[in-house]
């Protein structure tokens, strides 16, 4: 046999063992571990980023623009692929729209909702939730990474398993997770006297302005509705601040209530004639008609 023609032989068998040590196969080890974590989970945007398709630099930093929007519309995904190219993970995922009712602990998918309904229009409704689908692109730091590199990575974008929702929901979750999570409430920000009951010798404040909310285009997709209860101090100016979601819908619901429950003004509260600050409970209703 000639020194060209054992050469010949060889070179395939080369060529699979330069295979085996390649990156290439690193990286399918990183991807399948992944896969087996995350895919078919349910993770938490840090930021509730609208659009369907978004990507992060290394460190959680968004590339382009995009608009944020309500937390119980835009910030969770349900995971349906998870892939490791290009120096980038890239997923695929589908939108989870958030309730919150009776059976919720603390609040479910909206499709688990539409499962339990009877309406005519049921099939389509959850078509169109189960349509709405995202792809998330997230850089990675180096041409080989590891899965200590990816898993950094995906924490910069999503919480970690077990983070506290608290630290990237909007101030006005701050008290329904602090009750969720077991932390006592924090305290309005202010050093004023303050009631939560009518004031003795006094009066309880009168609104004068109470724009209504709009209705979330999500809600009314999924026909979906009921009452949310927001906490607010009512100022001894007449204003409206520190408000708070107790008894929240989900849906971006509570954040329509919100908005608007913010431009209230009040006839103030009076003590000995005087006006003093108050906090209410206000329930705000959305229904469709």
């Amino acid at each position: 046999m000639t020194q060209r023609s054992i050469s010949f032989l060889l070179a395939p068998m080369l060529v699979s063992l330069l295979l085996q040590a390649s990156p290439v196969w690193a990286g399918n080890d990183v991807e399948q571990t992944l896969k087996a974590e995350f895919q078919d989970k349910v993770l938490t945007l840090r930021h509730p980023c609208k659009g369907d398709r978004l990507m992060f630099q290394p460190d959680g930093g968004l590339m382009g623009v995009a608009n944020l929007g309500p937390w119980t519309v835009d910030s969770q995904v349900s995971i349906l692929d998870i892939k490791l190219h290009d120096h980038a993970l890239r997923i695929h995922g589908r939108r989870v729209f958030l309730v919150f009712d009776a059976e919720a602990k603390p609040y479910r998918d909206v499709l688990n909702l539409l499962s339990e309904s009877s309406s005519p229009d049921r099939e389509k409704m959850e078509k169109y939730f189960a349509s709405q689908q995202v792809e998330i692109e997230i850089g990675l730091p180096s041409d080989h990474p590891g899965l200590d590199e990816a898993s950094k990575a995906l924490n910069a974008v999503f919480l970690a398993p077990g983070e506290s929702m608290a630290g990237v929901v909007p101030d006005f979750w701050r008290d329904y997770f602090d009750q969720q999570e077991g932390r006592p409430r924090t305290p309005p920000p202010s050093s004023e006297a303050m009631f939560s009951v009518k004031p003795p010798s006094g009066t309880m404040p009168r609104a004068i302005h109470s724009p209504e909310p709009e209705y979330s285009d999500e809600a009314r997709r999924a026909k979906y509705q009921g009452t949310m209860t927001v906490s607010i101090v009512a100022d001894a100016s007449g204003a409206t601040r520190d408000v708070q979601v107790v008894k929240p819908l989900g849906m971006g619901l509570d954040e329509k209530a919100v908005e608007s429950v913010r431009n209230w003004t009040f006839e103030p509260a009076k003590k000995d004639g005087s006006p003093v600050s108050i906090q209410l409970m206000i329930e705000v209703d959305f229904h469709l008609y």
